[in-house]
């Protein structure tokens, strides 16, 4: 499964058909917020689920399924792993997001098939405008056309697809200055409008241009206010910092703008423009998140975090219409991907940012933990297998297969949290040692800890 070769998704395909999904993906049940009908529970899996492959964040960095071993995957360059980073994950979330929305109603033995349909449409049906600029903006590799120009219509569509994923994934630039690490932004608006497109598709029985140009224009339309966030937050504190402009610059690249809406955004990257000025559209939970996150990253980029911008932020979540409870799980979701990315991201080659980033989680875990320890006694004593195991735990040492349990399950029982979901995510894990040690004496002793 050679990414840099033309003909690699239909090989990927084969890997995926022995391979399958699962039809429900593994973040599902995770609660991002305590009140779950006030969002719903597939989005927050979706959100759960994306967080650490860095799609979120601009940075398609980690495989959302690293237990899975891609033929040819240790000799994937910055561009294959961020590709198979990409459609790995947005065919997990078609897939489950047909089970969630077909269970009952239709019995389907295989999402996946259909999946791809899904995807090939709204990448290859995409309206004239938008494919013209696809094939104008710079940066993308061009492949050989004679596939796209013989063979059946299955294998031009294949060829068309995973041509079209290269042209989107090469917008954006590297990432800090770092070699190896590829980034657009816009990689998780093009999976949740492929979601949109399937949802409308099975939903309302659509299969109309019109249909796909409307969530187009409402794609870019969430594009083009979240420039104008991120050029209000960086213009929050005065001068915007070199390593803000050249981000916000390389956003910009990756929007697909057409050339004259790309012209009026780089004059307001010059002037500014304040957050009470922007009209925010209608949005999604999920997106909105991503908005707030995606702010915070761009904030973060210059390794400061001043009180002018946690004013901004605080401004932005109201604005969003999020709860103040998201600010902190975004921060402290944030902080994870940035820890847990430390090799790759550039700009945590500064020692003391990184320090001062553990240190912030650290801090958030142990006030979060102190909050909610009772409930996770309460959540323990429910759970049959570990608490016999901590019980053993106080009269004699565990194995350490039975270490690795505790330590797992102590991991799921902080899933079952909202308030500490978010800190057993990469990066987040330094909750771990530090509930060890808030538990009970007498269900965990300190000889554990090694």
């Amino acid at each position: 499964m050679n990414i840099n070769r033309i003909d690699w998704f239909r090989k990927y395909v084969a890997f995926r058909s022995t391979h399958p999904f699962r039809s429900v993906l593994p973040s599902s049940g995770v609660r991002v917020l305590e009140a779950p009908v006030l969002h719903n529970e597939m989005e927050q899996a979706i959100y759960y689920f994306l967080q650490p492959t860095g799609l979120l964040y601009a940075c398609p960095l980690n495989f959302p399924f690293p237990e899975i071993a891609y033929p040819q995957g240790k000799y994937f360059d910055g561009n294959a792993r961020a590709q198979v980073i990409f459609i790995d994950s947005l065919f997990a979330c078609l897939v489950a997001d047909r089970h969630f929305m077909l269970a009952g109603m239709n019995d389907e033995a295989d999402h996946f098939t259909p999946a791809i349909e899904m995807a090939l449409e709204f990448f290859l049906d995409a309206p004239a405008s938008v494919r013209e600029i696809t094939r104008r903006s710079g940066g993308a590799r061009r492949l050989l056309e004679w596939p796209l120009l013989f063979g059946d219509r299955a294998r031009r569509r294949s060829v068309g697809f995973e041509r079209e994923v290269g042209r989107r994934l090469a917008y954006g630039r590297h990432l800090f200055s770092h070699p190896d690490v590829f980034y657009n932004s816009f990689l998780f608006l093009d999976l949740y409008f492929c979601l949109q497109w399937q949802r409308r598709r099975i939903l309302e029985a659509v299969h109309d241009g019109e249909v796909l140009a409307e969530l187009y224009a409402e794609q870019e339309l969430q594009q083009t206010t979240l420039l104008q966030v991120i050029v209000a937050a960086i213009k929050s504190n005065g001068d915007a910092a070199p390593a803000e402009l050249r981000l916000v610059r390389a956003l910009l690249r990756a929007s697909r703008l057409s050339p004259r809406a790309a012209a009026q955004m780089d004059e307001m990257i010059s002037r500014g423009i304040k957050l009470d000025d922007i009209r925010f559209p209608d949005m999604p939970w999920i997106v909105r998140r991503y908005f707030l996150e995606l702010v915070l990253i761009t904030m973060m980029a210059d390794g400061q975090f001043t009180d002018p911008e946690r004013t901004f932020v605080e401004n932005i979540v109201e604005r969003l219409g999020l709860w103040r409870e998201e600010l902190e799980q975004s921060f402290t979701a944030v902080e994870s991907f940035l820890v847990s990315a430390e090799q790759q991201l550039g700009f945590l080659r500064e020692r003391p940012s990184l320090a001062n980033l553990r240190d912030r989680l650290a801090e958030r875990a142990a006030i979060a933990l102190r909050k909610n320890l009772d409930r996770v006694v309460t959540e323990i004593k429910e759970t049959q297998e570990l608490s016999l195991l901590l019980v053993k735990a106080t009269h004699e040492p565990l194995s350490p297969l039975e270490k690795a349990k505790v330590r797992a399950q102590l991991v799921d029982v902080i899933k079952t949290i909202p308030a500490l979901a978010i800190f057993a995510l990469p990066g987040g894990g330094i909750a771990l040692p530090l509930l060890i040690k808030l538990l009970p004496f007498n269900l965990l002793p300190s000889s554990f800890e090694d």
